[in-house]
């Protein structure tokens, strides 16, 4: 699954994505977050993320190189696009492999 979307991101939905792969027995699942900063005066309340041209193709070029590098028998990456706030998920990389070593990476 290699996806930019505008919707809001759910790391189940790239977790049952990821279940059906064969040999899997460990996913591990990592999102990434809009962080609330100060600077001086000022909160950040949202920020606006675009995609360019060709970022799925990216995105499964990264899953490619995963996949050479390490063990793993499934990769999911998904990106939002769109103005979040602090707290909103940006991204979702998930990872199936038979053991949980390989899947994390170790």
């Amino acid at each position: 699954m290699y996806r930019i979307t505008d919707q809001v991101l759910d790391p189940s939905e790239v977790s049952r994505a990821l279940a059906g792969t064969a040999n899997t027995w460990s996913i591990v699942i990592h999102a990434a977050v809009v962080v609330r900063q100060t600077s001086g005066q000022s909160v950040t309340t949202s920020v606006a993320h675009t995609a360019l041209s060709g970022a799925e193709e990216e995105l499964r070029q990264i899953g490619s190189d995963l996949r050479r590098k390490w063990p793993v028998q499934g990769v999911a990456i998904v990106r939002r696009t769109g103005r979040l706030a602090p707290g909103e998920i940006i991204s979702i990389v998930g990872i199936a492999a038979e053991h949980r070593e390989d899947a994390f990476g170790l």
